[in-house]
């Protein structure tokens, strides 16, 4: 069994399955309910974010590949009720690792051990989407 908090790794067969299941709900509730724009933003905040997350990977070498695939799913299901909180969501992912980060290191020193260096970034970008979920005002 794979994880991003054992291995550091998100794998493509699980964000391809999981991005094109949700594109699939999304185009089917946007032609039940007459409403191609939830359509139209929620592939649009996924192409921003996937834009934005590949920037980060090339620009930095510090957010990994898996990472750029799994902000453009978090855009694409959360971005059919809302164009704000798909980046809320990355916001809250990138303050909650910052705040193990400093956590880690606080600890580290305490303990006068060696910090790790890398921060596993696809759980807190799940919570930091879930909080943005659970906290967007209804639509």
């Amino acid at each position: 069994m794979h994880s991003d908090l054992t291995e550091q790794r998100l794998l493509n067969r699980d964000l391809t399955v999981t991005y094109a299941g949700a594109l699939c709900v999304i185009a089917a509730a946007a032609v039940t309910h007459a409403t191609p724009a939830a359509l139209v933003r929620a592939v649009a905040a996924s192409l921003v974010l996937l834009t934005a997350g590949a920037v980060l990977t090339i620009a930095t070498g510090q957010f990994g590949g898996g990472d750029t695939k799994l902000v453009a799913v978090i855009g694409l299901v959360l971005g059919p009720d809302s164009w704000t909180t798909p980046g809320i969501a990355i916001l809250y992912g990138f303050i909650l690792a910052a705040c193990v980060g400093a956590a880690r290191t606080c600890a580290a020193k305490l303990c006068r051990t060696q910090s790790r260096t890398t921060i596993t970034m696809g759980p807190f970008l799940l919570a930091g989407a879930l909080s943005a979920a659970l906290t967007a005002p209804p639509t």
